[in-house]
C-alpha cells in the first residue's frame, strides 16, 4: 500500500511541476538556444499580477462567470510571483484580508476564499457597491504599478467598464479624469514589461458611461505596457485563453531577460589637450 501511495504522489507530482512548466516548455520549442541558455532566470524571474475587479451592484449578474473565471487565474498563477487584488466600487480598496502577497499554496487558499466573497463581502456596505469609479481604481492601478519591484507586471482590469461616480451619474471619462489617469500611469509603466488586459463582460456598449474606448485610445494605447482587450463570455472560454497567455508571459519573461543581458556596459569618454594643442581622446566600452 505504501509503494502504490508513493507513486501516486509521485505521478500527482509530475502533474503539478508540468502543469507549473507548460509555459517553459512552450518557450523551450520556440527559442531552445535561448531558453537552455537563460532557463535558470527564466525559473528564477518574477511576475506581479494586479487584478482591479468591480464589485458594484451592476457587476452581481456576472458572478457566476467572473468568479469560476478568477478561481481558474488563481489555479493558474506560478508559485513565487506576485498577486495584488484592488476591489471597487464607488471607490477603490487597495490589498485587505489576504488580497495581496507572493503566490503560494496557502495564499491561493485565501485568494478563492476572498473571490468567492466578491459580492458579498459583509465589510462592503451598500454605499460602496452603489457606484464604479473608473478613475479611481485607474489611480489604485499606478500606485500598484509604481510600488512594483518586478519588471515584468500584468494588469487585469474586470469590469463593465460603464463609469458612475458618486454625485454625478454615469458619463463618459472627463477629459481632465482621462488626462490625470494618464499622468498617473505613464510614469509607473517606464521601464516595465508586461501588458494591461481589459477583461470585458459580455454588455452594452452603447450604454452610458461605457469608457474603455477612452481609456485604450487615450492612456493605455500610449503607455510603456501594451494593451489587450479579451472578451469574457464563459468561464471556459477564459480558462482556455488564460492557458495561451501563460505561454505568451513566458515569451514575455524570456524577452524581458535577453534585454536585461544584452545592456552595452558604461561607455567611457575622455579627451586630453597636450601642450601643442593637440586633441587625444580615449573611448572604451565593454560589451555584453
Amino acid at each position: 500500500k505504501r509503494l502504490i501511495i508513493s507513486f501516486c504522489f509521485f505521478f500527482l507530482s509530475l502533474t503539478v511541476l508540468f502543469a507549473q512548466d507548460s509555459g517553459l516548455q512552450f518557450v523551450k520549442k520556440q527559442y531552445p538556444q535561448l531558453s537552455t541558455m537563460f532557463e535558470k532566470e527564466l525559473r528564477e524571474q518574477h511576475a506581479t499580477y494586479t487584478f482591479a475587479i468591480d464589485v458594484s451592484g451592476t457587476m452581481r449578474r456576472y458572478s457566476e462567470i467572473v468568479i469560476p473565471a478568477l478561481n481558474s487565474f488563481v489555479d493558474a498563477l506560478p508559485n513565487g510571483d506576485y498577486v495584488r487584488i484592488i476591489r471597487f466600487g464607488t471607490y477603490a480598496k487597495g490589498s485587505e484580508n489576504g488580497y495581496l502577497g507572493t503566490v503560494n499554496s496557502n495564499l491561493k487558499v485565501d485568494l478563492k476564499r476572498a473571490i468567492n466573497q466578491l459580492y458579498s463581502n459583509p465589510n462592503d456596505d451598500r454605499s460602496f457597491r452603489a457606484h464604479t469609479d473608473v478613475p479611481a481604481v485607474m489611480k489604485e492601478v499606478a500606485s500598484a504599478l509604481q510600488n512594483s519591484e518586478n519588471n515584468m507586471n500584468f494588469v487585469f482590469i474586470l469590469t463593465d467598464f460603464r463609469n458612475d461616480q458618486q454625485g454625478s451619474g454615469e458619463h463618459r471619462i472627463l477629459s481632465k479624469d482621462l488626462n490625470q489617469i494618464f499622468y498617473d500611469l505613464e510614469p509607473a509603466t517606464i521601464g516595465k514589461n508586461g501588458r494591461i488586459v481589459a477583461l470585458r463582460l459580455p454588455v452594452d456598449t452603447n450604454a452610458p458611461g461605457y469608457c474603455l474606448d477612452q481609456l485604450k485610445n487615450d492612456v493605455f494605447s500610449k503607455v510603456e505596457l501594451s494593451y489587450e482587450m479579451q472578451d469574457i463570455t464563459s468561464e471556459a472560454a477564459l480558462s482556455s485563453w488564460f492557458e495561451d497567455l501563460k505561454k505568451q508571459i513566458m515569451v514575455e519573461r524570456l524577452r524581458t531577460i535577453v534585454n536585461a543581458e544584452n545592456k552595452v556596459a558604461d561607455i567611457s569618454f575622455s579627451t586630453d589637450i597636450n601642450i601643442d594643442g593637440n586633441v587625444s581622446a580615449n573611448v572604451s566600452w565593454k560589451p555584453n
